[in-house]
């Protein structure tokens, strides 16, 4: 909701850019502050336009677990009272957001407390990506149940939230993913928030990367008393065997495939440990399912700059090598 009153500015506000004004409001959004006021010149269409894209570009993705898709997802709305001038191509706008959140700044503090421990819990700070994406899954899958007591109760607006999911231990789709999301991003794994439908209704889902490239998962889905005690039927899947979700358009346009290339096979979860091979004349490997990788023997390894070497295909398991 915008109420526009135009005014010619008298020069006495201190105007930032757009990205700094953006800036301002995330940290005040991760705040849960319900009030702030901006002043920022901006290039745009209109001078609506421009605080749509301070408002978008404040919870873009950053890679901070805090913010991004976590952001985007708990926070209920805006409404903006502005004013403006034009001048030299440049909108300089004043601005009050009004702001409003599902969760509160206490839940927050409450639920970075909880993140905590879950982490130190689950102890997966050194361990491979793939054993630091499952080690997180398992959890929600095997902890998380879905809140089919306020499925249709658009009032209790908690169940779309991380904090409900990890708290609570109950939620629907939006708290998998988002919770999902900002475990991920805390173990330094980069994930996204994607929206779309799945059996013809609105869903949430994920993709995290390994390697260079990403892969579908829907913990909602895998967890066991939701779809046919589903096990890993939804884990690091490819758009092709992904079935029966589509995404929005948002995160189905090129530009997005293009930040975040999907990979075009799932990822093997049915791997027959332990895997091994030989990387030299008289040197063998073997990686084990805790991710140590062991190089045995004597003499040259191969040169791996004119070829992969045989882990290469396991790497995102490996967390640890060791060099007898």
């Amino acid at each position: 909701t915008i109420v526009h009153r135009p005014h010619v500015h008298n020069g006495d506000e201190d105007y930032v850019s757009l990205s700094a004004a953006a800036k301002q409001l995330r940290k005040a959004m991760v705040r849960r502050d319900d009030f702030i006021t901006l002043h920022f010149t901006a290039t745009a269409d209109s001078a609506s336009d421009a605080l749509y894209a301070v408002s978008d570009k404040a919870m873009a993705h950053t890679g901070n677990p805090k913010e991004g898709d976590y952001l985007k997802f708990t926070y209920g709305g805006w409404e903006a009272q502005y004013y403006y001038d034009y001048s030299g191509g440049q909108y300089y706008l004043d601005v009050d957001f009004y702001l409003s959140y599902y969760t509160t700044a206490k839940q927050e503090a409450k639920m970075d407390d909880y993140v905590e421990d879950l982490l130190d819990d689950l102890d997966l700070y050194d361990n491979s990506d793939y054993q630091k994406i499952k080690g997180i899954y398992d959890y929600i899958t095997e902890t998380v149940r879905y809140d089919y007591d306020h499925l249709y109760d658009d009032s209790y607006l908690l169940q779309y939230t991380a904090y409900a999911a990890l708290v609570n231990k109950t939620a629907v789709c939006q708290g998998y993913a988002n919770l999902f999301y900002r475990l991920a991003l805390e173990l330094g794994v980069d994930c996204r928030y994607i929206t779309g439908t799945a059996n013809g209704g609105s869903h949430a889902w994920n993709i995290v990367r390994l390697g260079d490239l990403y892969y579908n998962l829907d913990a909602t889905w895998d967890q066991p008393l939701y779809v046919n005690d589903a096990d890993y039927e939804f884990f690091l899947r490819c758009g092709q065997n992904f079935v029966d979700h589509a995404r929005d358009d948002e995160y189905a346009a090129a530009e997005f495939y293009q930040a975040y290339p999907m990979s075009p096979e799932d990822y093997g979860t049915d791997i027959s440990w332990p895997v091994s091979g030989t990387c030299g004349d008289h040197l063998t490997w073997i990686l084990d399912e805790n991710g140590v990788l062991t190089i045995s023997g004597t003499g040259n390894m191969y040169d791996f700059y004119a070829v992969d070497p045989e882990w290469q295909q396991y790497s995102f398991h490996i967390s640890k090598i060791v060099v007898e």
